[in-house]
């Protein structure tokens, strides 16, 4: 997490119930006494092939944004 940002739990309970919505998750409520039901997320087969595809994804644009960087500081 970048440092000043802060995590907001409402946008991300509604991301993980639209990931549960589209197969990528299931969940289910497990008791935490004396405190509130806890949901549990679990990844998917079909979420852990998205996950797969995401990290290549990612890593391609890291890798590109590297190459930028390191251009942008040869040319100073």
């Amino acid at each position: 997490m970048v440092a000043g940002n802060t995590l907001d739990p409402a946008g991300l309970y509604r991301t993980l119930k639209k990931m549960e919505g589209s197969g990528l998750l299931t969940s289910h409520c497990e008791a935490d006494p004396p405190g509130k039901p806890k949901r549990i997320f679990t990844i998917t087969e079909e979420g852990s092939h998205c996950l797969v595809n995401w990290h290549g994804t990612l890593t391609a644009y890291q890798e590109n944004i590297q190459l930028m960087l390191t251009q942008i500081e040869a040319s100073t």
